[in-house]
């Protein structure tokens, strides 16, 4: 009897020395490189570059440095798309769109939407990594959220099937909460990656700005691949005004977070 039980404790303790050197082997540091944002209208792209090849890193946040210092100051989708294709199997490139348009003298639509990553023809990628439980924290300053609702993808049937032009509802899907004075909107994306907000401006002489935190982990998609980030975060401020046309204008920045690397 002794000897069954000595032969299941070296069996298990062989098991667990195994599952150790499996987890080591498959459990990279992905590293964070930058972040390239990209403004075309009213809407705005922004980039986030990871990399889990440590060789890599210096070369993409250089690359990253000098597309965000161009003269044109804003980085074409083309140029993002090609770069970045190049380093494929290495990286990992969530993109975040948000756009803006105007309902009416006062009210403004946002939508938004993450990809996991984008191909060589700017169409969304399927790499090997992905974000996960990612949470959304709008902030209006000068007006108010009248409205906020996770969408559906378009081109779905649950989409078509509804006719309401500004909000389209998504049934499975943890609906937003707004908060404080009706000043700002929390989500939790589920089965989705896109929002609205609707903002309604508080005083005509002065525009809506609004800041966008968003907190999310990446996990591989391979299961034996352990390679992961808790708690990332991205912020973007949206500033709204209008130009010598008269027409709503928008300019977006970049705002300063703890990003995972710099949590280790």
């Amino acid at each position: 009897m002794k000897i069954v039980i000595g032969i299941v404790l070296i069996s298990l303790v062989i098991l667990g020395l195994i599952a150790y050197m499996i987890l080591m082997l498959n459990a990279r540091e992905m590293i964070f490189c930058g972040d390239l944002k990209n403004e075309v209208g009213t809407g705005a792209q922004i980039t986030r570059v990871y990399t889990t090849d440590l060789n890599a890193n210096e070369t993409l946040s250089e690359i990253i440095v000098k597309m965000n210092e161009s003269a044109t100051e804003s980085v074409q989708k083309s140029d993002i798309t090609e770069v970045l294709a190049q380093y494929q199997n290495i990286i990992y490139a969530p993109v975040f769109t948000i756009s803006v348009t105007q309902a009416d003298t006062s009210t403004y639509i946002i939508d938004g939407e993450v990809y996991n990553g984008l191909d060589e023809n700017g169409d969304p990628a399927t790499p090997d990594y992905r974000h996960s439980k990612m949470q959304l924290n709008t902030v209006v300053t000068n007006g108010k959220i009248i409205a906020a609702q996770n969408v559906y993808d378009d081109g779905t049937v649950e989409a078509e099937s509804i006719q309401d032009a500004v909000l389209t509802e998504r049934q499975r899907v943890i609906d937003p909460i707004v908060t404080s004075a009706d000043s700002e909107a929390a989500f939790a994306f589920q089965d989705c990656d896109s929002f609205r907000v609707i903002v309604n401006s508080s005083d005509f002489t002065e525009m809506p700005s609004i800041t966008f935190v968003y907190v999310y982990n990446v996990d591989a998609v391979n299961p034996l691949d352990f390679t992961q980030i808790s708690n990332d975060s991205l912020a973007v401020k949206m500033d709204l005004s209008y130009d010598d046309s008269g027409e709503l204008a928008a300019s977006y920045e970049l705002m300063k977070t703890v990003t995972a690397d710099t949590q280790q």
